[in-house]
C-alpha cells in the first residue's frame, strides 16, 4: 500500500500528497531537506532526508548528473537536449533495448506487409510501435525519477492502466498518422498535444479521455515556448525514427527532454 504524506506548514498539515508529489516539490525546491514531513497517521514528523524513500531524491539532486537536477525557468531545447544526453549516459542500457525494440518492429513489419499487404501491413506496425514507444516511455520514466522497478510499481501502479495505455497507443497511432497524411506539420502538433497522456495514465490512473484532455491542457497552458520545444523535439523524434539508424541513441535523449518538460509542467 502506497504511503500518504504530510508537510508541516505554519503549524498546520499541507496533504495528502503522494510520493510523485513529493518528488516533484523536491527537485523544484519547494520541500527541502529539513522540511518536516508526517507519515500516513503518525503523530510526530520528520525531517525530510531522514525518511528513506525520500532521501534519494536529495542524494540525486547534489550528487547526480546534469539531468538529475530541475533545470532553472523554461529551459532551451539545447538544454534539454544535454540533459537528455546526461540521462542516456548514465542509462546506456536503454539504447540496448530501444535497438532491440526497433529490430523487432522491423521484422514484425516486414512479415505483416508480405501478409497483408504494405498499407495494411505499415499501419499495423505503426500502432504496433506506438503501443511498444509508450511503454518504453513509462520504464525509462521510472529510471528518470530514479524509482525502482519493483513488484509494487509492476502490480500496483503498471499493471492496472496497461490496458488503458495500450488503447491510447493505438488512438494516438491514429491521430497522428492521420495529421501525417495532411502535410506532416498536422501529426506533429497532434503528437505534441497528446505526448503526455500515457505518462498522465499511470500517474493519475483517470480514465483515457482525462488524459487527453490533461495532457492537451496543460501544453495550452504551458505557453508558446513550451509548446514549440516540444513541437520541435518530436519532430527530431519523427525524422530520426524515418532515418531507422539513429532511434536507439535519439530515443532516449529526447526522451528525457520530454520527462523533464512533463516534470516541470506537472510541479
Amino acid at each position: 500500500m502506497n504511503s500518504e504524506y504530510y508537510i508541516e506548514h505554519n503549524g498546520t498539515k499541507e496533504g495528502p500528497l503522494d510520493l510523485l508529489t513529493i518528488m516533484r516539490r523536491v527537485r523544484s525546491g519547494k520541500i527541502k531537506p529539513d522540511t518536516e514531513i508526517y507519515i500516513n497517521d503518525a503523530e510526530i514528523s520528520k525531517r525530510a532526508d531522514s525518511i528513506d524513500e525520500i532521501s534519494s531524491f536529495f542524494v540525486r539532486l547534489l550528487e547526480g548528473p546534469q539531468h538529475a537536477r530541475a533545470l532553472p525557468g523554461t529551459p532551451s531545447m539545447a538544454e534539454l537536449l544535454r540533459s537528455g544526453w546526461s540521462f542516456t549516459l548514465e542509462h546506456n542500457i536503454l539504447t540496448v533495448y530501444a535497438g532491440g525494440m526497433l529490430l523487432l518492429l522491423l521484422m514484425l513489419t516486414l512479415a505483416l506487409i508480405g501478409k497483408v499487404g504494405v498499407p495494411a501491413g505499415l499501419f499495423i506496425s505503426w500502432c504496433l510501435f506506438m503501443v511498444m514507444h509508450n511503454l518504453y516511455f513509462i520504464f525509462a520514466l521510472r529510471f528518470f525519477r530514479g524509482q525502482p522497478l519493483g513488484d509494487d510499481f509492476i502490480n500496483i501502479q503498471l499493471a492496472p492502466v496497461l490496458l488503458p495505455i495500450f488503447l491510447c497507443s493505438i488512438m494516438q497511432a491514429v491521430i497522428i498518422s492521420a495529421g501525417i497524411t495532411m502535410l506532416i506539420i498536422p501529426g506533429i502538433i497532434a503528437a505534441t498535444f497528446f505526448i503526455f497522456t500515457p505518462m498522465i495514465l499511470l500517474d493519475k490512473h483517470c480514465t483515457i479521455t482525462e488524459a487527453f484532455t490533461l495532457s492537451y491542457r496543460m501544453i495550452r497552458k504551458a505557453g508558446t515556448k513550451h509548446t514549440g520545444i516540444l513541437f520541435l523535439l518530436l519532430a527530431l523524434h519523427l525524422l530520426c525514427f524515418a532515418l531507422i539508424m539513429p532511434v536507439p541513441l535519439s530515443l532516449p535523449i529526447i526522451m528525457a527532454a520530454i520527462f523533464e518538460t512533463y516534470e516541470k509542467l506537472s510541479t
